[in-house]
């Protein structure tokens, strides 16, 4: 794929000594614009694979791998010739455990990006994925890598036939130093003080790699996500969109009492999440490890775009914030209230206001929602 994109690869597979197989893969191979073709020739039948659809809608693959095995570090290490910094180095699974391992360390020493694809599967992988900069799994390698696959800088599980998604992959945080002293009402919500980020980076130095990040993300995701946006500037992101949980979770969640990260947390109690692992609280990333599991429940109820529709817009209230009226459901409260809130400052009141407004005027009901609208 990088090669019909007009990238430079450098393509090195082991052949065997069936030679008509061998040609008609060399034949193949020959058509997609490869900079250059390294195929040595083993004493082994050359391999190949079975792909199969399982009657649930899952892929299943069969593939013979004993050409690709005796592949010794030898006959592979001239693939790494002239690697450096800007490259990337890109490996199946296929090849010997011991090959893989001097390979990704031989391409990471010459600081070129490293990019694992544990396929076809072989116990003892776990031990490969640390330090590399991509781990690429699908939902039964990923299982089997387990914890391992946190220490790979980062890490993208596809989905299977249910198209579920999971949290997986790297996690951390750093220290920032804000470049001023922290108030003690700061320093009393996070408990960081102002001697723990001394000698840590500014902002400005670590935020590009973290924002904007080799491969690039479907989204950024975050909770209050315009607020995150006033530090988190296009510029750093490169115009990447973003996914609000807040927003959404006003939208799929109606009867939280509350929409903020924590309270969202205890009210739904996210499966998979270990609760040590979210504290302390309003610190980034115990926050952010919360926020994962929202994000994966919403992705999973209605997926990527809708998330991102709503999130381009302003919130959608469930309940009137203040005022007389505070706590009831927009659909309950008089049309004079209403109209005084169509000119509110805060932009969520207003855009609530006026989609209930303009859902009365498509002749909506006025008054407590009944079930037959709750179910709606």
């Amino acid at each position: 794929m990088a090669a019909r994109r007009g990238a430079r690869v450098r393509f090195r597979a082991p052949l065997g000594n069936d030679e008509a197989r061998a040609r008609e893969v060399e034949r193949s191979l020959s058509l997609e614009g490869f900079d250059e073709v390294i195929l040595p020739r083993l004493p082994y039948a050359t391999d190949f694979s079975l792909l199969m659809v399982l009657p649930d809608g899952e892929n299943s693959i069969m593939s013979t791998s004993a050409c690709s095995l005796a592949l010794s570090i030898a006959e592979a290490e001239p693939a790494l010739r002239g690697v450096g910094e800007g490259d990337v180095v890109l490996l199946q699974g296929n090849l010997s455990l011991d090959v893989t391992a001097a390979l990704l360390e031989r391409a990471r020493q010459r600081k070129a990006t490293t990019i694992f694809t544990p396929a076809p599967f072989w116990p003892g992988a776990e031990k490969l994925v640390s330090g590399c900069s991509l781990v690429i799994a699908n939902r039964l390698e990923a299982e089997a890598l387990g914890p391992s696959l946190d220490r790979a800088d980062a890490a993208i599980v596809t989905l299977g036939a249910d198209g579920r998604w999971e949290v997986a992959g790297d996690s951390g945080a750093r220290f920032v130093n804000p470049g001023r002293l922290m108030p003690p009402i700061t320093q009393a919500i996070h408990h960081i003080r102002d001697e723990d980020v001394a000698d840590a980076p500014y902002w400005h130095d670590v935020a590009r790699p973290v924002l904007d990040p080799w491969p690039r993300r479907v989204a950024l995701a975050a909770h209050r996500a315009d607020f995150e946006q006033v530090f988190c500037t296009s510029a750093l992101t490169h115009g990447a969109e973003w996914i609000c949980t807040w927003k959404c979770a006003l939208r799929l969640w109606q009867d939280s009492p509350s929409f903020s990260n924590q309270v969202l947390r205890y009210w739904r109690k996210p499966e998979g999440l270990v609760h040590e692992t979210g504290l302390p609280a309003h610190r980034a990333f115990p926050d952010a490890y919360v926020t994962a599991f929202h994000l994966r429940d919403m992705l999973n109820e209605v997926g990527v775009q809708q998330l991102l529709e709503w999130s381009r817009l302003p919130g959608l209230l469930p309940r009137v914030r203040y005022g007389p009226d505070r706590g009831k459901d927009w659909r309950e409260i008089e049309e004079e209230s209403l109209i005084g809130f169509l000119t509110d400052r805060d932009p969520d009141v207003r855009f609530t206001a006026e989609t209930e407004m303009a859902r009365r005027r498509g002749g909506g009901h006025v008054g407590r929602p009944d079930r037959q609208e709750l179910l709606l």
